[in-house]
């Protein structure tokens, strides 16, 4: 029952990552085909650039939670430590930084050339930009001291060792003139 399931689920993840791999191509597609045609018709280029740029991004970040997927779910080791599990949420969680900010920016060039007035929401989205950096280098100095933690417990269970001859004190100080290793 176990290896169907698990079978289940890959294949689930895998037509998840494929979906999300074809959209983003889409997305691509889509970008250039409306810079392409407002060329054609020889319509405002820069509002259909700056679209352009914003499906790119929008496309970037499809691919990269769909790439993130695949490495995770399907291309994945078994046994994981704090450290990969730290580098793999800080990896998505900056995914989605980068992608909130480059929007934003869309955001603020679009509306800066309109009315100032709509400048309020992107001025939110680069807000929550900061937000999420502030919480991804919050949960980065926190998972690393707990993963500190632990090694420095192992650290001190293990005895001194002694490179040279002579004799390594109760403080782990070694006497006479030999190093501690």
């Amino acid at each position: 029952m176990v290896g169907l399931f698990e079978r289940v689920a890959r294949a689930v993840h895998l037509m998840a990552t494929a979906a999300l791999m074809l959209l983003s191509i889409s997305f691509i597609v889509s970008a250039f085909w409306g810079v392409a045609s407002q060329i054609l018709h020889g319509e405002q280029v820069i509002a259909a650039l700056l679209e352009g740029v914003g499906l790119i991004i929008i496309a970037m970040a499809i691919f990269d939670v769909g790439k993130f997927l695949f490495e995770e779910e399907l291309d994945r080791k078994e046994l994981r430590t704090e450290r990969e599990s730290r580098q793999t949420l800080t990896k998505f969680v900056t995914i989605l930084i980068i992608a909130v900010a480059l929007e934003s920016l869309v955001y603020i060039f679009e509306a800066g050339k309109a009315d100032l007035a709509n400048l309020v929401f992107p001025t939110l989205l680069l807000f929550a930009v900061v937000a999420l950096l502030l919480g991804l280098a919050f949960y980065q100095r926190v998972s690393r001291e707990a993963e500190y933690v632990p090694q420095k417990a192992r650290q001190a269970s293990q005895p001194a060792v002694v490179v040279q001859t002579g004799e390594v004190t109760g403080d782990g100080q070694a006497k006479g003139g030999a190093k501690k290793g």
